[in-house]
């Protein structure tokens, strides 16, 4: 594939886009320098993002990043880091994941974490050349996947004076992981792409408090191939839906329609009539959160409910035809920490093409390979609201394959390329 030279608003954007996967957060990223590569470019930026703590805090992060897109990399998704210390170091541990180490480079895998969820392919990439290369260059950061890998020291804002320096020391690691990859291209078969059960196999041998809630979640989400290709030889309305294609499109949200109707009873039984009894200005107080507790919490309690009736309309009476991604973009909103992508959809209907805009938080991913490919979808389309849709395409499935959509000879693209 050859690189094609972007304009400096499509290249700014491709560097935040792939940035925000990278880092799993909402990144702005201001260039600094680029430069054109063989196949590829060079991004200096500093990146800023808001990041959330292991206690709910919320911090800003900004650092200096050397960022490399090359299209003829094939990096499994790694992070390496240098390890906290003290207090931090033990709460890390306690509720992170575990780290991948070398019995052959124990200064490394005391000083670094490492983490992929592909392990082999993360030990195959970490030769003892670059596992020395780290040793050496104290205080650098890396994060890969795919076509990209970005280079940093953890918050810090390299000056103008210093950047050539800066520079020049990322590209002895970036140099170090080009030779490692080749190696890496020679002897692995096997797939670098991140399947779902490869998390939840991942996660099964993981200890810690946010591997097991994350382990809990993803479970939750599980759906299969052969489950997905029985929905939908089901007739409308189709009856049983499974329960991970449920939790994925609906969401595991009921939990707020009982806490608003908890809030409202409060408001409506306790609080209102606290203040009917009450005199002076605790009568006032008591008034408006009693009014505040009953809006908010019933307000909270009828728009999950509409939509969630909505989203299971779109499972149980959803038309399936045959679409096409135009384009994937990143909204800068947050949903619940996950990230809002717009992905732009034409769809057949008959003998016309209908484009509408499907919300998307999980497997951006296979969304973007789908945009690239151009390659047919299969769609779920909302009789009642022909612009509310689903791709099936994009939906985590724990068994990849591709299965035959019941209503149209196309095959609906519900795997992952090599």
């Amino acid at each position: 594939m050859s690189y094609m030279r972007e304009n400096p608003m499509s290249s700014h954007s491709a560097l935040e886009d792939s940035l925000s996967l990278l880092f799993a957060e909402n990144v702005r990223a201001e260039l600094v320098r680029e430069q054109p590569l063989a196949e590829g470019v060079m991004y200096v930026a500093v990146m800023r993002y808001t990041k959330a703590g292991e206690s709910g805090s919320l911090t800003s992060v900004e650092q200096t990043a050397v960022v490399v897109h090359d299209h003829r990399f094939d990096l499994p998704e790694f992070t390496v880091s240098p390890k906290l210390s003290g207090l931090a170091g033990w709460v890390q541990r306690l509720v992170g994941m575990r780290d991948i180490s070398f019995s052959d480079s124990p200064e490394f895998s005391r000083r670094y974490h490492l983490f992929g969820w592909k392990e082999a392919a993360v030990r195959g990439l970490f030769t003892k050349e670059l596992r020395s290369s780290f040793e050496a260059q104290a205080r650098w950061s890396a994060r890969g996947g795919r076509e990209w890998i970005a280079l940093f020291q953890d918050r810090f804002v390299c000056e103008s004076l210093n950047l050539h320096e800066f520079i020049d020391q990322a590209l002895v690691l970036l140099a170090e992981f080009q030779r490692a990859l080749e190696k890496l291209d020679y002897n692995a078969e096997s797939s670098r792409k991140v399947e779902m059960s490869d998390m939840i196999a991942s996660l099964e041998t993981y200890r810690g408090f946010g591997a097991a809630a994350m382990l809990r979640h993803l479970k939750k989400l599980q759906v299969t191939a052969e489950e997905l290709s029985l929905f939908l030889k089901q007739s409308i309305p189709r009856q049983h839906i499974p329960s991970g294609l449920r939790a994925q499109v609906v969401g595991l949200n009921l939990m707020l329609v009982i806490l608003g109707v908890f809030f409202c009873i409060i408001g409506l039984t306790v609080l209102l009539p606290l203040a009917a009894y009450t005199k002076g200005e605790m009568r006032m107080v008591l008034a408006l959160v009693g009014t505040s507790f009953s809006l908010a919490g019933g307000g909270m309690a009828f728009a999950t409910v509409w939509y969630r009736r909505g989203r299971l309309r779109l499972l149980s009476h959803g038309v399936s035809t045959c679409g096409v991604l135009r384009d994937v973009k990143r909204t800068g909103a947050e949903v619940n920490g996950a990230q809002q992508y717009h992905v732009h959809i034409d769809y057949q209907t008959g003998q016309s093409t209908v484009s509408t805009v499907m919300p998307l938080y999980l497997n951006v991913g296979r969304a973007l390979e789908l945009k690239s490919s151009g390659e047919p979808v299969t769609v779920l389309v909302d009789p009642e609201k022909p612009a509310t849709v689903l791709c099936l395409d994009t939906l985590l499935i724990v068994e990849p394959t591709k299965i035959q959509s019941t209503n149209s000879q196309h095959l609906i693209g519900l795997h992952r390329r090599p």
